[in-house]
């Protein structure tokens, strides 16, 4: 009976954690949505991503390899929660010609256009010399637009919802530069941007950790059940 009791608790407790981080996780949406469908934005100039930006390219069509650490070599599937650990993603073969091509630089940023993960976008920040992959695209934003502020644009809903209608393929989507170019969105003056920016990175930051922190807990609450009934069965004096 204790044992029973004991499960239906942690069950309790996972799915009072299970709903604690879906609401947590709701929280960048809501940061978002305050500054890219505020009454503001509407008052901001409407622009589309090619007017933006003085490049939007693919990448490079090479394998990987890991034998290679220079340059490294950015494919979508470096990109994980928001982050790439350098140390890990592979080189490639390719020309010197070709690296000033396709070098990333800091303040780029890439699109994932094809596959499960079509529209996933990421900013490049003080990177190490790397190209990116082929089932990248490239924003290498003009000099007037804040890198930082068309980042957190990405990620809103109004930009999703751009991406989900625009898509094609099916249960592989894919989108093109073509029609990344005419994504639209409002863009205020560049000390706007700044300043919202800066007061989405400050909301994002304890977000992220208040995410992480309910995530561990439920970690350790799904691993508990298992622990109780080794504990449960095992033969007396074992251990």
């Amino acid at each position: 009976m204790r044992l029973r009791e004991q499960l239906s608790i942690l069950a309790e407790a996972r799915t009072a954690l299970e709903a604690q981080l879906a609401a947590a996780e709701s929280l960048p949406a809501a940061h978002l949505r305050a500054v890219f469908e505020s009454e503001e934005a509407r008052s901001w100039p409407a622009k589309k991503l090619a007017d933006v930006c003085d490049r939007i390219e693919y990448g490079f069509t090479a394998s990987a390899d890991f034998t290679v650490n220079d340059p490294r070599f950015l494919r979508i599937t470096d990109i994980q929660n928001g982050r790439v650990e350098w140390i890990d993603v592979p080189g490639c073969k390719i020309a010197e010609r070709e690296i000033e091509q396709h070098g990333l630089k800091d303040g780029d940023i890439v699109f994932a256009r094809t596959g499960a993960t079509t529209g996933k976008s990421f900013l490049i920040r003080d990177p190490p010399r790397a190209v990116f992959a082929s089932y990248l695209i490239r924003l290498r934003l003009r000099n007037d637009v804040l890198p930082a502020f068309i980042a957190f644009f990405l990620q809103s809903d109004s930009y999703w919802r751009q991406i989900r209608a625009g898509a094609r393929g099916g249960a592989q989507p894919n989108f093109n530069a073509s029609m990344v170019a005419r994504i639209e969105l409002r863009l205020p003056p560049i000390e706007i941007q700044r300043a919202l920016a800066a007061r989405l990175d400050s909301e994002f930051s304890p977000a992220d950790a208040l995410r992480g922190a309910i995530s561990a807990k439920l970690g350790d609450v799904e691993k508990l059940p298992a622990a109780l009934l080794r504990e449960a069965f095992s033969p007396p004096g074992a251990g």
